[in-house]
């Protein structure tokens, strides 16, 4: 077991035996991310906003009885339009961003070739990332952000078996054992 990766990704030889079964450890179900609904609740009040306020408009419009000419009909058309728009752009919001419970969370494996890569964004800030180039995945090999030690931790090009939460990070991860050296038979 490589105790270099396992001090710098923070895990114990529990938490990657229970990896390998495709289980959390106890420690690392207390560390998942525990839902917060307030981003959902936000989103929610933006939508029924903007749900009130279309109706006022349409029913401002309907009491008023003035959709005789054409201007005041596509004004009304325009209200709706673009309030509803975003009434239903911050329910989406809403439902998108709804927070995962830690009974949604699953432990994934990736096997393949570590790719390193490192930039600044535009705040100035350092990322390190690794790339695990698995071959069967067809559509894209997942991408996880490390920490600086780990950056320098993994060897490029290396295989690595990297347990991981989608969306939330890498759980543990192992140096893959080389293939056993191929050795033709001889036949007498």
């Amino acid at each position: 077991m490589d105790t270099e990766l396992m001090q710098t990704l923070n895990f114990t030889a529990e938490d990657i035996e229970a990896n390998r079964r495709g289980e959390f450890s106890e420690r690392q179900w207390a560390k998942l991310p525990r839902p917060d609904w307030r981003r959902t609740l936000i989103n929610l009040g933006y939508g029924v906003a903007f749900l009130v306020a279309l109706a006022a408009v349409w029913l401002s419009w309907n009491q008023s009885g003035d959709l005789t000419n054409v201007l005041a009909e596509f004004s009304l058309y325009t209200a709706v339009l673009v309030i509803g728009g975003f009434a239903l752009y911050f329910f989406y919001r809403a439902y998108e961003r709804r927070p995962q419970l830690p009974s949604e969370f699953e432990v994934k494996c990736v096997t393949g070739e570590a790719t390193l890569s490192s930039g600044v964004l535009s705040s100035g800030r350092e990322v390190y990332r690794v790339r695990i180039d698995d071959p069967a995945i067809v559509v894209k090999d997942p991408v996880f952000a490390i920490p600086q030690d780990a950056y320098h931790t993994f060897k490029q090009g290396r295989r690595y078996q990297v347990y991981h939460v989608p969306g939330v990070g890498i759980l543990s991860a192992e140096t893959e054992p080389a293939p056993e050296p191929f050795v033709q038979s001889r036949n007498t």
